[in-house]
């Protein structure tokens, strides 16, 4: 029995370059779709790569010209000189479908990529060289960046499809209220609007401020009103997570549960909260030490129930392979940043402050703590505080805000039920 080929159109091949040499006007759109490794033979990636070379230089690309950069190039004996580009033009008597073509090349290309990846992830298992749990997330990735690359749309668009796009979500936004997934807390989303697809969000405090109750909170009321959250917890166990949404949800005493000495009617409430968690979409891992490990758990929510935001807690605790810590959360804050826009969802980042914010009063985008490239990266900073002024309240600075308004606001801090409440009477003032 003789080998399979792997997918290939050597007509559809043949036809995206006659249709290139035939009609220059259709190189753009080609472009847009096919790149050179999505054909099959060596010698219609040279021809390929030539004409782009040629249209990017601003020369004509045509028979004689493409002759002469592959003779330059010392390729014209590898693609079957005259003869075989005088094919190719033959095999397009027009260019009108060339996009149709391209994509065909495309997908055949896509499907190889595939074969060959399946390959690797089968000689990376025998070897096993990597422990089961590392392997299967690299696998996981590579695969979805695959699928990820067909269904991505290019970067040119017309003003009229901006345009008609932005008339889109606008619509959605009327509808819903908010232009990303709403917090729950009234004035936050009332500066903020709720937290836009695509955001690498900072939620940053000292600690014992309860930035990671927020956090927790946010995730809860997210995944209750708009689609799956995943948080990847660096610092607390899921079961010690599980318990604060089981305080929060319930209205319990923390120290109580922690001591074990709820009343029978508290168990009683803990145990009829627990109702509310059932087929809610929202997933813990307190397992996931590495950015690989987050962004693919964050994918496999995606697959499991949609993904609506991702949760991190804590930044300082993300490793990486830089040279210092400095460039350590440079390197995890533009990665994070990266897998917001890849998954086209929001990422909540919660960050430390430096001891420096301890002695003003209120802190400051530079109280970062260690803080790379944090600002910068960020699209959105949250700094919150303990308000001075009146116990049991927490003030919050939306200190910067790339897409729309910054403005401060105050919060009620319930630390005995590891909860945050809108404060009454108030609204969010500007800074």
């Amino acid at each position: 029995m003789s080998e399979r080929l792997p997918p290939q159109n050597m007509d559809a091949e043949r036809s995206v370059l006659g249709s290139m040499l035939r009609d220059n006007g259709v190189i753009d759109d080609v472009t847009a779709i096919v790149r050179a490794e999505h054909f099959y033979t060596d010698a219609h990636q040279k021809i390929f790569l030539s004409l782009v070379a040629l249209h990017d230089g601003g020369k004509p690309a045509d028979m004689v010209t493409l002759a002469d950069l592959l003779h330059e190039r010392k390729q014209l004996d590898d693609v079957g000189r005259h003869a075989y580009l005088g094919e190719l033009w033959d095999a397009a008597p027009t260019a009108g479908n060339a996009e149709y073509y391209a994509r065909i090349v495309r997908d055949k290309g896509v499907l190889r990529a595939l074969i060959h990846l399946s390959n690797d992830i089968q000689r990376d298992a025998y070897d096993e060289t990597q422990p089961a749990e590392e392997a299967v997330e690299e696998a996981s990735g590579r695969i979805f960046a695959l699928a990820e690359s067909l269904v991505r749309s290019g970067g040119l668009v017309s003003a009229s499809q901006a345009v008609g796009a932005a008339l889109d979500a606008y619509d959605r936004w009327h509808a819903s209220g908010f232009s990303g997934a709403p917090t729950g807390l009234l004035d936050l989303d009332a500066i903020t609007a709720g937290m836009r697809d695509g955001e690498l969000i900072i939620l940053a405090a000292r600690t014992s401020v309860g930035k990671t109750a927020l956090g927790l909170q946010i995730a809860r009321h997210v995944a209750g009103v708009a689609g799956g959250v995943f948080v990847a917890s660096l610092e607390m166990g899921h079961i010690d997570l599980g318990g604060r949404l089981i305080v929060a949800e319930a209205g319990l005493d923390s120290y109580r549960w922690q001591r074990g000495s709820l009343l029978a009617e508290q168990i009683e409430m803990a145990l009829s909260a627990r109702k509310e968690f059932g087929g809610l979409p929202l997933y813990i891992d307190d397992s996931t030490q590495t950015f690989r490990g987050i962004a693919a758990a964050a994918r496999r929510v995606k697959r499991l129930s949609g993904l609506r935001l991702i949760v991190v807690d804590y930044l300082q605790l993300v490793p990486s392979q830089a040279r210092n810590r400095y460039e350590e959360l440079g390197e995890v804050t533009r990665r994070l940043k990266a897998l917001a826009k890849e998954l086209a969802y929001p990422v909540l980042d919660l960050a430390q402050l430096s001891r420096a914010a301890e002695t003003s009063d209120k802190p400051l985008l530079s109280h970062l703590r260690e803080s790379g490239n944090l600002e910068q990266d960020a699209d959105v900073v949250w700094l919150m505080y303990q308000d001075k002024t009146e116990e049991g309240t927490v003030k919050l600075d939306v200190a910067k805000n790339r897409n729309g308004r910054k403005g401060g606001l105050k919060l009620v801090f319930l630390a005995k039920h590891c909860r945050f409440e809108n404060y009454a009477g108030t609204l969010p003032y500007e800074e």
